[in-house]
């Protein structure tokens, strides 16, 4: 009997001691991306407010060819919901969702915004900084 229980307190340290490995620390994933906006258009952009994650940020006003400063966004896509006044009217991209669409990598990036005379409309494009 005694060598039965010395039999199990062996093959149960084994086991364990064996089975228990050390795995690496995963280091954080930092999904972070800072944007800016660029105004392409031919009139001033007034309360600039993109919302790329349910977290709207407001960029103030934006002059003809500027550059706004970054702000940092934990999640964001290659298009958001922008709300802006220029030319004494109200101008928006709303989309409609993000299905299929991947969220940016760690990064800077500027949202180029573009009018265009033709529809009377805003429309955006991606820039990787």
């Amino acid at each position: 009997m005694k060598t039965l229980v010395i039999y199990f307190l062996v093959s149960t340290s084994v086991i364990f001691f064996t089975s228990c490995k050390k795995s690496k620390p995963i280091p954080p994933v930092n999904n972070e991306v800072e944007i800016r906006v660029k105004n392409t258009a031919p009139w001033i952009f007034y309360d600039c407010t993109v919302n790329p994650n349910g977290s709207a940020y407001n960029y103030g006003d934006v002059r003809i060819d500027s550059l706004s400063a970054y702000k940092t966004f934990f999640k964001a896509y290659r298009y958001a919901p922008i709300v802006l006044t220029m030319n004494g009217k109200i101008y928006s991209i709303i989309p409609i969702d993000y299905i299929s669409e991947t969220p940016l990598v760690h990064g800077k990036y500027t949202y180029k915004l573009t009018y265009s005379a033709t529809d009377d409309r805003l429309n955006i494009e991606l820039i990787k900084d």
